[in-house]
């Protein structure tokens, strides 16, 4: 099973490859424009993953994630039809990669990942420093999720009742060290 650290850097390595992405980024939208290690506005076009929930179901985890693929719309609209269409080709590239890489030389994602089918894909021409125009992929992608009980990184139970434990933490804080 992939971590979800992994399933960004897998993101990221798709976008890197894909001969029409020039940036990628992850977090919050409101840092879509703006590299935040460099502080300088990316190289367009971009990939830009928001994270979402993540569903814990029985023997599934599933993650939603907002994938953004955006241009630079000149000023008159000029490239806007340019940019629509060569953005959403993208993420239709981005689903068909997830789905449909089963070799080594294709990533291998497909031996990960199970995108779920129908995910939506919207539109949008938005003004931040510069206009942008492109579309939203909405992914979610399941695993399978062992909830095994023996893989789980805890010290053992004590002698204690929950009451007795939980009377404890009231009295120690934060501190778990002191029980």
């Amino acid at each position: 099973m992939v971590n979800y650290k992994q399933l960004i850097q897998d993101l990221s390595g798709m976008c890197y490859y894909h001969p029409q992405v020039n940036s990628f980024g992850f977090g919050s939208l409101d840092q879509l424009t703006m590299d935040i290690e460099t502080k300088v506005e990316p190289k367009y076009t971009r990939v830009y993953a928001i994270p979402g929930d993540v569903s814990l179901q029985q023997n599934i985890i599933q993650y939603n994630l907002s994938i953004v693929i955006c241009d630079r719309v000149e000023d008159d609209n000029s490239n806007q039809r340019d940019v629509m269409s060569d953005t959403l080709e993208i993420a239709k590239d981005l689903f068909t990669i997830y789905y449909r890489s089963y070799t080594k030389e294709q990533g291998a994602f497909t031996l990960d990942y199970d995108p779920l089918w129908g995910p939506s894909v919207s539109p949008f021409l938005e003004r931040f420093e510069t206009i942008l125009g492109g579309w939203t992929l909405n992914l979610v992608i399941e695993q399978p999720f062992d909830y095994n009980r023996c893989d789980l990184p805890e010290q053992p139970f004590t002698n204690k009742t929950w009451s007795e434990l939980a009377e404890l933490w009231n009295e120690v804080g934060e501190d778990w060290n002191k029980i």
